[in-house]
């Protein structure tokens, strides 16, 4: 440190090395952000694994080969996901399309509900600001429309991580 310091007060050294601390930091979370979808499942996949490590050492210390104490966890593991993908993925299937269908009767409704209030503000806009609020309240409501799909596919796509973790708690149960 010394060299890359050269000759500088203690101070001026401590705070040039927490600057440089600082900016590893920066990086680290950075980097840590911007992969996190790749490590959370290993993450999660680690400690699953560690979790279950003890039931399969507890087997094989009762006699049972390890090979066939993970198999059996593993058969015991995908058969709850599997049961879990039979009882609950038809009921989330049928409300996101229950969801989806009512979604225009949902903006309907709001736009009768805002009616009135647009009618007593009409009597002081002229017809081209009339227009001009209808169109930017019928923008919105696509916006909104929008922004409730964007979620429904990040739900979504936050279940594939969510299979993907479930997929690593299956294949390392054995360390």
């Amino acid at each position: 440190m010394q060299r890359f310091f050269g000759y500088l007060s203690k101070s001026e050294s401590n705070f040039r090395l927490g600057i440089l601390w600082a900016i590893f930091a920066a990086i680290f979370l950075y980097a840590l952000s911007s992969l996190s979808l790749v490590l959370v499942p290993f993450v999660l996949g680690s400690i699953g694994a560690h979790a279950l490590s003890p039931l399969v050492a507890r087997w094989h210390h009762r006699g049972l080969p390890r090979w066939l104490a993970s198999l059996i966890l593993v058969t015991l593991i995908v058969g709850m996901i599997v049961l879990f993908a039979i009882i609950a993925l038809p009921s989330l299937n049928a409300q996101l399309v229950e969801f989806s269908t009512q979604i225009p009767a949902v903006i309907a409704s709001i736009n009768q509900k805002i009616e009135p209030f647009l009618n007593s503000l009409s009597s002081n806009l002229s017809l081209a600001d009339r227009e001009n609020i209808k169109t930017q309240l019928s923008s919105s409501m696509s916006n909104i429309a929008g922004f409730g799909l964007d979620l429904m596919i990040q739900i979504i796509s936050s279940g594939l991580v969510i299979a993907n973790v479930l997929s690593l708690l299956v294949i390392t149960p054995v360390i």
